[in-house]
């Protein structure tokens, strides 16, 4: 196995922590004039978007409940499976505006299996923000409502995103050259 020094060397910074961070305040003022109403129930999805999240959230001018989902389709791999739920929305969300907030949309099949078992529940609205929108060679079967900053389709880490389960802590956007 590579060690994680000689995998940061074949690297390059993509986005810089400053450049991230205007990102998710731009973000953040789409969605505070996009969504009406005092309360929003925000779920995080972990554990990728936790550092976009935890930047995020007090940027936003409602009344937040804020919980936390779990499904993912990639473990410690690199290439997506089929999705699995660690821990699903509750019915604390019925009739409620919902954002989900994610690390990255890549093919969208995650995020199709959130909207749906969040609408299953009764949300009655449901937004997506992402931080990093993938841009792939086809069209995605799902856009999401809010997404701060694109990334070419490559294999991405830092600021939350992992590299085979390292990297999360990385203040930078790094991209594998």
């Amino acid at each position: 196995m590579q060690s994680y020094k000689s995998i940061l060397k074949e690297t390059s910074i993509l986005y810089s922590n400053e450049e991230i961070h205007k990102g998710i305040k731009n973000i953040a003022e789409e969605i505070n004039q996009a969504i009406q109403g005092e309360f929003l129930y925000v779920l995080t999805v972990m554990n990728g978007a936790l550092f976009f999240s935890a930047h995020l959230i007090p940027l936003l001018n409602y009344k937040i409940y804020q919980d936390y989902i779990h499904a993912t389709r990639y473990g410690e791999k690199i290439h997506g499976g089929l999705v699995k739920w660690i821990k699903e929305p509750t019915d604390v969300i019925r009739d409620q505006n919902v954002l989900i907030i994610d690390d990255i949309l890549d093919e969208g099949i995650t995020l199709v299996e959130i909207i749906h078992q969040c609408k299953a529940i009764g949300a009655r609205n449901v937004f997506y923000a992402v931080l990093f929108d993938k841009l792939l060679d086809r069209e995605k079967i799902i856009k999401p409502t809010f997404s701060a900053l694109n990334v070419p389709n490559k294999f991405v880490f830092g600021f939350g995103l992992d590299y085979k389960g390292f990297g999360r802590n990385l203040s930078d956007l790094h991209v594998i050259n």
